[in-house]
């Protein structure tokens, strides 16, 4: 009789089931239903998941959590995560794009950890970052919590460290933020900490012993990571059979395990004991191989101003691009900003005052770049254009602006129009007006970088949509404050502020939200917009360039440019 019933039909009757425990007592009835859950366990347990979520918000019942144990326990229970259960494969498939924070999400040992530890908000996580770009790591996190709108608490943060503790919702929220995140290695469910080994073991087994058992037949493999130290290999041996007590009996897999743990020590340069340790279970891994495919050394077209790879990719996570958004870059040069931009999901156009930039030379351009990594399909146009004469409607549509203004270092800053004001007569070529020629050149005039930067803030304000960002890199000298220079509007809130410092100089990238008009800060106006521009030359109208050839040395005093 069963035999003769289309497997679709039988596995039907597993999804209509109402509990974990009638699953399995309706695969063990028969050796026709064992090889339906077999084949097609994935599905079976989705829908029973999705029922629980949305009936009970995950309270089950005693005989469901006894049946849960033992389904969790096969293969096939235990490699499950969410991306399967949301109908993708493999993570690796969308490294940069998790589905939704919806009740469905769900991780199947996300849920035991919920119903084994009775304070799910005691669970704390370990971030491991990279030490590089120090200023940015916190604020990547917090850009990509606001994304996903997950509340994350940062517990203990050093610039000087590369481990970071949070509290987090869930091991879900972990995950998406990593799996995004390009200034960290991975995230891990915190077991325990300590100043020593004896701190340590005891914190592991105040805060864990009750979902030990949980990982006792998993294949597990061991990995021990010391910061600014080094352990021996006997060392090595000698700390993972201290942690015996955990009772873990299955294989040792050091490739593909199922379940990895991980040993942070934290040192003083020089000092070999540590200073702090802790011990966590690998919950994902970063986005950090995608900066082999993206590095400059293999993009086909660039300039010598193309932004690095990774601070691309940065500043996009900053900005928070994300399927469904438009993003504009003003400043776009050869689109490092549009195809970091379009890896996260995001629809991109940019803009440049420089039509070299934008059509390109010997076949290759900004498009050409897109096509190289298969995101034609997130490019939507670029064209030649200045900010202050934009042709781009009037309106509040784009949902982030990306952009790296030039510095006006090497030639100084232009914007289109003559120096006088006055309007040119037509010029005509063979019958045809110059200015609708390809190889046309149109006139410029110099060009305040203080004007350019409340310009930037002012077309933010007007074209943001609300909770909009503006990501804006902008140069300063060492010797300034950190705080001081930072253009403001009224219709802008600064997020936040990350400096990226080489050796008389830095770089500040910029991250503003655009307000609602009913939160705007009337008291925020822009810095120079009402100054008139007296200056004529690229220094009198740039003091970051004019510095910048001067060797920044400190000004004299007023006395020494008077008494000569």
């Amino acid at each position: 009789m069963l035999s003769s019933l289309p497997p679709e039909i039988l596995v039907q009757i597993f999804k209509s089931l109402n509990s974990f425990e009638a699953i399995l007592i309706l695969r063990d009835t028969h050796r026709i239903f064992a090889r339906i859950w077999e084949l097609n366990t994935r599905a079976i347990l989705t829908a029973q998941v999705v029922k629980v979520c949305y009936r009970d918000r995950y309270a089950l019942g005693q005989n469901d959590l006894a049946a849960y144990h033992i389904l969790l326990n096969t293969k096939q229970a235990r490699n499950l995560n969410p991306w399967m259960l949301m109908g993708t494969e493999s993570s690796s498939a969308v490294p940069y794009a998790p589905p939704l924070f919806l009740p469905l999400e769900v991780n199947l040992r996300s849920i035991l950890a919920r119903l084994d530890c009775k304070d799910s908000e005691s669970m704390e996580y370990l971030v491991r970052f990279v030490q590089l770009h120090e200023t940015f790591r916190k604020a990547e996190l917090e850009a990509l919590a606001d994304l996903y709108q997950a509340d994350v608490e940062f517990l203990n943060y050093s610039q000087y460290s590369p481990h970071c503790t949070v509290r987090l919702p869930d091991e879900d929220a972990a995950r998406m933020l990593i799996h995004r995140s390009l200034l960290s290695k991975g995230v891990y469910e915190l077991w325990g900490c300590g100043s020593n080994y004896e701190e340590l073991h005891q914190d592991i087994q105040r805060r864990t012993s009750s979902i030990w058992h949980t990982f006792k037949s998993s294949s597990f493999k061991f990995e021990i990571h010391a910061y600014q130290a080094k352990r021996t290999l006997a060392e090595q041996h000698d700390i993972i059979q201290s942690l015996r007590y955990l009772g873990f009996e299955g294989p040792i897999k050091l490739n593909d395990p199922e379940q990895t743990f991980c040993i942070f020590e934290d040192c003083e340069w020089g000092v070999k004991e540590p200073k702090r340790i802790w011990f966590g279970r690998l919950i994902a891994t970063s986005s950090r191989a995608i900066l082999d495919t993206y590095t400059l050394k293999k993009r086909k077209y660039l300039s010598t101003t193309s932004m690095d790879s990774e601070l691309a990719l940065v500043t996009a996570n900053l900005t928070q691009a994300a399927a469904g958004k438009l993003l504009y870059d003003p400043f776009v040069g050869t689109g490092s900003f549009p195809i970091a931009c379009a890896h996260f999901g995001a629809v991109c156009m940019g803009s440049d005052i420089d039509g070299r930039e934008v059509r390109g030379k010997q076949g290759l351009n900004i498009l050409t770049n897109f096509q190289q990594y298969g995101l034609v399909d997130k490019c939507l146009d670029n064209f030649i254009a200045d900010l202050t004469h934009t042709p781009l409607r009037s309106g509040r549509f784009l949902d982030g602006i990306i952009c790296d203004p030039p510095y006006g270092v090497r030639e100084g800053l232009k914007v289109l129009g003559s120096r006088d004001g006055s309007r040119k007569e037509v010029v005509w070529i063979d019958g045809e007006a110059a200015h609708l020629q390809d190889k046309y050149i149109p006139p410029k005039k110099p060009y305040s970088f203080e004007r350019m930067l409340d310009d930037v803030l002012d077309f933010a304000a007007r074209s943001l949509v609300d909770g909009g960002r503006l990501s804006l890199w902008m140069p300063t000298a060492n010797d300034e404050e950190v705080e001081l220079g930072i253009p403001v509007h009224s219709y802008l809130e600064i997020v936040s502020v990350c400096v990226q410092a080489f050796n008389k100089w830095s770089r500040r990238l910029l991250t503003y939200r655009r307000l609602q008009d009913q939160e705007s800060k009337d008291d925020q106006v822009p810095s120079v917009k009402t100054i008139a521009e007296t200056g004529h030359t690229a220094n009198d109208l740039n003091s970051f360039r004019k510095r910048y050839f001067e060797g920044f040395k400190e000004p004299l005093p007023a006395d020494l440019h008077k008494g000569g």
